[in-house]
């Protein structure tokens, strides 16, 4: 759900890395789109940590570190998630 949803802060943080210096009203911009992007994913229920990890990721994607982090959260609220879903069903 989270990778599927996040196609627009993937693209405002592509924009952050592609900005000249100097233009400090679009870095704004771009970084109030993206928070205004973040609460509506947290409103619809979103996983909070791996939103964050999600977006330090995008910010700097050749830390190595931090897309293993990501995975590896996704990981746990996917298994989290099929817990529930198991949970929530009869016994036959």
């Amino acid at each position: 759900m989270l990778i599927k949803n996040a196609n627009l802060i993937a693209n405002c943080y592509w924009q952050l890395r592609a900005l000249r210096p100097g233009d400090q009203a679009r870095r704004r911009a771009l970084y109030r789109r993206i928070a205004d992007e973040k609460k509506r994913l947290l409103s619809e229920g979103v996983d909070a940590e791996a939103l964050r990890l999600l977006c330090l990721h995008y910010a700097d994607p050749s830390r190595e570190l931090r897309r293993v982090r990501l995975i590896k959260r996704l990981a746990e609220v996917e298994n989290a998630a099929n817990e529930a879903k198991k949970a929530s069903q009869p016994f036959p």
